[in-house]
């Protein structure tokens, strides 16, 4: 069982390439028709029920109504245009690691295969007394009594263990010449698409340090703070306290014209965020309110 960073590679290629793509055309979709389901929920061109293409009054004030709508629905707002910007480096983020992995992947080999060559740093017309030395050299160098905490160091060993079998043991070689192993046939060969740096010595406590942060803290918080806020909706995605307070106000004895009192009362309104300039309309049209006088 083996770690291998190019299957690694692959692996990452594959996920980012399936955020990525959707994402992109979901956001070039969203970029390119901005604004228009918003003027057509006011305006529709078309009606939902027929399929027929609507017309509206072609008096000078509907059109300038008509076109002033759907004008404003298309505009960039600051909010909006500060969305797609994140969109944007979030996206441009995530295709340069894409790119940049695939470029990783061209100066990487392929999914390692058993090479007696490789492993022992010799080349093919190398003499026996020459594979020794480099086996006895590299396996003094890769020894687990000399490397206890690096498991990386007992794979190492075993490959060069192997490799000076099958260039010295005559059926270790023949082996490897018909199977591609010294050890014979293989059922299967099983790897791990993981980066070899998570069983390197100095990488342990960066590694243990994330894996508790994960975990320990984020996912007991994620779950936390998903039942704080869930606990106080109902199944219908009202809050248990407006349909408290609702329940207890509305009976037979309520007027329409409470309406809006009620529904300012309610925990949804009393819970949002106010604005500075949420009652400049409101002192626009306070302006032009005339008091009547008093008889």
């Amino acid at each position: 069982l083996g770690y291998d960073d190019t299957a690694f590679y692959y692996f990452v290629v594959s996920v980012l390439t399936c955020v990525a793509v959707p994402w992109t055309l979901s956001f070039l979709y969203s970029f390119l028709r901005h604004g228009r389901a918003d003027a057509d929920s006011e305006f529709p061109r078309k009606s939902s029920e027929f399929g027929t293409k609507l017309k509206y009054c072609r008096t000078a004030a509907m059109v300038e109504k008509v076109d002033t709508s759907r004008a404003e629905a298309k505009r960039f707002t600051a909010r909006t245009g500060l969305v797609y910007l994140i969109q944007t480096v979030l996206l441009s983020i995530i295709w340069a690691g894409i790119f940049g992995t695939m470029t990783q992947l061209g100066h990487e080999k392929e999914i390692q295969k058993f090479d007696p060559f490789e492993i022992l740093d010799v080349t093919p017309q190398s003499s026996a007394s020459q594979i020794k030395r480099a086996y006895r050299k590299l396996s003094l160098n890769y020894h687990p009594d000399k490397n206890p905490d690096d498991p990386l160091a007992a794979s190492r060993f075993i490959q060069i263990t192997k490799a000076y079998q099958a260039l010295t043991d005559e059926i270790s070689k023949r082996n490897w010449e018909k199977f591609g192993n010294p050890d014979g046939p293989q059922v299967n060969k099983v790897g791990i698409g993981l980066p070899r740096f998570l069983l390197e010595k100095e990488n342990h406590l960066m590694i243990l340090c994330s894996f508790f942060f994960v975990i320990v803290i984020l996912v007991p918080m994620t779950f936390i703070c998903y039942y704080q806020n869930s606990r106080n909706f109902a199944v219908n995605g009202v809050m248990i306290e407006t349909l408290q307070f609702l329940g207890f106000y509305i009976g037979e004895s309520a007027r329409a014209e409470n309406g809006p009192e009620l529904l300012a009362a309610c925990a949804e309104s009393r819970s949002m965020g106010t604005k500075p300039w949420d009652n400049a309309h409101l002192k626009k049209l306070a302006g032009h309110v005339i008091e009547h006088k008093k008889r």
